[in-house]
């Protein structure tokens, strides 16, 4: 049975607390375990921010893959991998807009945290949209 709108962003609100969970604990192993520094004091809630807009956005294309196509959760999920591993490429920038120069340790505390959203929106939205 193909899940309903509000079936998919109920998936999609808890692939995002998942996520978001992970990311912010892979966050704290970075400051304890390897001594990285956050960039900017409202860190946490950047992480939060874009891991959970992402993956609700995500969870409408599940409904809307689901609803329109035959190979809706295939579709959906070839594309957000997709876009979770072209997402990598902001990963390795080396200034912030406001000019700081990024840290060379940023991209092991990034790219990890884009896999995770990524996976997580991939498999987890359609796991939990019934």
């Amino acid at each position: 049975m193909k899940p309903t709108l509000k079936q998919a962003l109920k998936g999609a609100t808890i692939a995002a607390v998942v996520a978001i969970i992970l990311n912010e604990l892979w966050d704290l192993a970075g400051v304890i375990f390897l001594g990285f520094e956050n960039p900017t004091s409202d860190f946490q809630v950047r992480i939060i921010l874009s891991t959970l807009i992402p993956i609700l956005i995500a969870g409408g294309l599940y409904f809307l893959f689901e609803k329109y196509t035959s190979m809706g959760t295939l579709i959906f999920q070839v594309v957000t991998l997709t876009l979770a591993l072209i997402s990598l490429y902001s990963s390795f920038i080396t200034t912030w807009p406001d000019g700081t120069v990024v840290s060379p340790d940023f991209p092991v505390l990034s790219i990890p945290m884009h896999l995770i959203a990524g996976l997580s929106a991939a498999f987890l939205i359609p796991k939990f949209s019934n």
